[in-house]
């Protein structure tokens, strides 16, 4: 490889933009028995449970709006400032050099942003470089994009992409900022995408507790990571000898993240669905990780928002499970007229009641474990 003489353009192989410090290893947990050992292979995770589909939102609002401060100053100390030729420099190499991994990763890709279609409208994407992603979005109906980037320089080029993929000018907007304090309200987005993203931030636990910030209640994150190789592997010595020149030439790259783990600690409410992949064309970056996050609305923000309205409050509650029952491979209960009948008032009153009294003292305790992606 090119690397090995120092060449940046055949080594700056991650789409992200920012300069990074060691982000924190005490908060990362290792939990390689829940990922497959195959390159195919895949697995479902609800981190928690029904408790953290049912208590996810905290019952006291968060404040300011901004969970994160996107102060110049935070700024600063994220992505330390870099010279104006070597943002120039990244964002070119970016632009012209990714031609072959985004050949292989077309049909991972496609697979992955067909879960926008027809449900999201409004899309963050973080690390949105040179746009390598908007051909994806030609099929969401209506559909606007907010790019994130810290490397300002990469703002033409992802112009170009657009208007190249059919995103009218007013459908894209950039954004100069890092991923862990997203200038954003919170649960003001339908989906947040990032590729090749977490590998670059300071601070991984902090950039995905601000996506579930930002992701309104049914919203779904989608990543495509690369990784460290497995624990002992040629594939995993490599990178270590060449983690530390990587994240000179490109712009804090990390090639030993273990992100899959960063993932599953940041327990999205509605579980993470994890893909394993290997990419031939990027050789020590190789290992990746694919997949989407889901983000579930509380029980207790629809109790306030119908109140009395128990026939809607009743149906919802089952409509809630069919949807949990696929992040927990539970069977799914059948809420057709023959195996839930309409009960009588007498039986939805108080069952109404309950859920909007009795609940409150266990919502309360389970709030304290879970981070909330809205507010009430």
């Amino acid at each position: 490889m090119a690397i090995l003489h120092l060449s940046l353009i055949s080594t700056i192989t991650c789409s992200q933009r920012r300069r990074t410090t060691k982000a924190s290893q005490d908060s990362v947990k290792t939990q390689k028995t829940l990922i497959a050992t195959n390159s195919g292979s895949s697995f479902r995770l609800c981190p928690c449970g029904r408790r953290h589909f049912i208590g996810a939102v905290p019952l006291l609002p968060l404040s300011p709006s901004y969970a994160a401060s996107s102060s110049t100053e935070d700024f600063k100390s994220l992505r330390p400032p870099k010279p104006d030729w070597y943002d120039e420099l990244f964002a070119w190499s970016m632009d012209t050099s990714m031609e072959s991994y985004e050949k292989e990763i077309l049909s991972y890709k496609m697979k992955l942003f067909d879960n926008l279609v027809g449900k999201a409208e409004k899309v963050l994407e973080i690390g949105v470089g040179t746009g390598p992603n908007f051909k994806y979005y030609s099929a969401i109906p209506n559909v606007s994009v907010l790019g994130v980037d810290p490397n300002a320089k990469m703002e033409s080029y992802a112009r170009k992409s657009a208007a190249q993929a059919g995103l009218k000018p007013e459908d894209f907007s950039f954004i100069r900022a890092v991923a862990e304090a997203i200038p954003l309200e919170n649960a003001s987005v339908d989906a947040v995408v990032g590729t090749l993203v977490l590998c670059s931030v300071a601070d991984v636990t902090r950039t995905l507790n601000e996506v579930k910030r930002v992701l309104r209640p049914g919203g779904v994150y989608l990543f495509i990571e690369h990784v460290a190789g497995e624990d002992g592997s040629f594939l995993r010595l490599v990178q270590n000898v060449l983690d530390p020149l990587q994240q000179v030439v490109a712009d804090g790259c990390h090639l030993t993240r273990c992100t899959g783990d960063y993932i599953l600690e940041a327990r999205f409410n509605g579980g993470a669905d994890i893909n394993k992949a290997s990419l031939s064309s990027l050789a020590y970056l190789s290992s990746h990780l694919t997949g989407l996050c889901h983000c579930f609305p509380s029980i207790l923000l629809v109790l306030r928002d119908q109140g009395t309205n128990k026939d809607l409050l009743v149906k919802n509650v089952f409509v809630w499970h069919k949807d949990l029952t696929d992040c927990l491979q539970m069977p799914s209960l059948d809420v057709s007229e023959t195996f839930h009948p309409q009960g009588t008032d007498w039986y939805k009153e108080p069952f109404a009641w309950f859920l909007s009294t009795g609940m409150r003292s266990y919502e309360s305790e389970v709030s304290l474990l879970c981070l909330g992606c809205i507010t009430l």
